[in-house]
């Protein structure tokens, strides 16, 4: 459990910041680069994971990526970032240049005003990108079983795979003890979170 928060943490706190950024730059500044940019990212929400795994595991190879936390913090965050920009960017561009454009004036850098003016207001999607990613991320295996082979390294669902096959049909009241446990911060995340994910999902597609 400790192995799959460390990868949730490091991977949402990755989404959030980058697809926020990305996000910004492609609702404000719609140039043809990022309009280009854009578009290969929606195609890429069309691409499953799963047939990416051969050329990632050379790359994670590469970089000394395999059996590291940080390593599948980064296959995860980059699976979730074409999603995460994809919604910023609604939400974005519903929202009024005003204070943006009095944040420059009164000397603030775009940099500057992307932190202390957008970024507070976008709470709700925030909210809602945790919530959809967060899960996942949690309860990865497709990738985790490629990339976290070493079972020091294993995540929840990883851990809960070699525990059923060890004591299934046997023991099922330390089965349904351990899928209880495991489940407990995903249930806790949400209840925190499900205030705003409606609002983060919903309010992208709507002009203010």
């Amino acid at each position: 459990m400790i192995n799959s928060g460390i990868i949730t943490i490091l991977a949402v706190l990755l989404i959030v910041l980058l697809g926020a950024m990305a996000g910004y730059a492609v609702a404000r500044y719609a140039n043809k680069f990022n309009k280009m940019v854009f578009g290969i990212m929606l195609c890429c929400m069309m691409v499953p994971g799963i047939i990416n795994t051969v050329p990632l595991y050379t790359l994670m190879i590469r970089i000394n990526a395999v059996n590291t936390l940080w390593g599948m913090a980064c296959v995860c965050a980059a699976l979730a970032l074409p999603q995460s920009v994809f919604i910023f960017s609604g939400f974005i561009r519903a929202l009024p240049r005003d204070m943006e454009e009095a944040a420059v004036l009164d000397g603030c850098s775009y940099f500057q005003s992307f932190l202390k003016i957008v970024m507070p207001v976008l709470k709700p999607t925030i909210s809602a990108v945790v919530v959809l990613n967060g899960f996942g991320i949690w309860n990865n295996y497709a990738q985790a079983v490629f990339f976290l082979q070493d079972t020091e390294k294993h995540n929840v669902p990883q851990a809960l795979s070699v525990y059923f096959q060890q004591f299934a049909g046997a023991k099922w009241n330390l089965l349904a003890a351990t899928a209880v446990i495991a489940i407990v911060p995903v249930v806790a995340a949400f209840l925190i979170f499900q205030k705003h994910l409606m609002r983060g999902l919903t309010e992208g597609a709507l002009k203010g």
